[in-house]
């Protein structure tokens, strides 16, 4: 018996199914986000380090309904940690959990 499943797009495959990705810090996070902005500044043509511009911070993120952090255990996969670059020049932060999502969510549509 041969089953075909016409799909006309990836998404048929599994939207009936709920799909969540976890996004945590891993021990060398704070190496990669410096090699990547280092990568950045340099093709830019600066002469300036990642160390010289930010500071890196993994901190707690806050529970939206207590304003408490979580506590541990309290999902399987999540850490509800965030990375943040907080800038030397005037300490404004930059949360890199929205900067990498802004950076790649690109909404399209297709009429045809």
């Amino acid at each position: 018996m041969e089953i075909k499943i016409p799909v006309h797009s990836i998404i048929d495959v599994i939207t009936n199914s709920s799909t969540e990705i976890y996004v945590n810090p891993a021990s060398n996070t704070s190496k990669v986000i410096k090699e990547f902005i280092d990568g950045i500044l340099k093709s830019a043509g600066s002469d300036k380090k990642c160390n010289d511009l930010f500071e890196i911070k993994i901190k707690k993120e806050l529970n939206e309904d207590t304003g408490e952090p979580y506590e541990d255990g309290y999902d399987d996969y999540d850490t509800h940690e965030s990375v943040t670059l907080v800038s030397k020049d005037d300490g404004k932060e930059i949360n890199m959990k929205s900067l990498v999502y802004n950076m790649f969510n690109i909404e399209g549509s297709y009429n045809g």
